[in-house]
């Protein structure tokens, strides 16, 4: 992604930045992982940002998710 201009934010469980409070910047790409295994640790390390993801709900799915903009647009 990187290689393409894009900064990564990586849906992590034990992310050290809640989604509300990263500074996303144009353009970027959120990483998110299955429901049942997450993300690899390909998405841990430098050039990515880790964001705690919108808190679990049991009628909240990741595909769901995965249309939500963390930034409103």
């Amino acid at each position: 992604l990187a290689e393409h201009g894009f900064h990564a934010f990586a849906a992590r469980v034990d992310g050290a930045i809640d989604y509300t409070q990263a500074a996303y910047a144009e353009p970027f790409a959120l990483v998110l992982g299955s429901e049942a295994h997450g993300l690899t640790d390909v998405w841990r390390g430098e050039g990515v940002d880790e964001v705690r993801p919108i808190p679990r709900s049991t009628d909240v799915r990741t595909s769901i998710l995965s249309v939500v903009s963390p930034t409103g647009c």
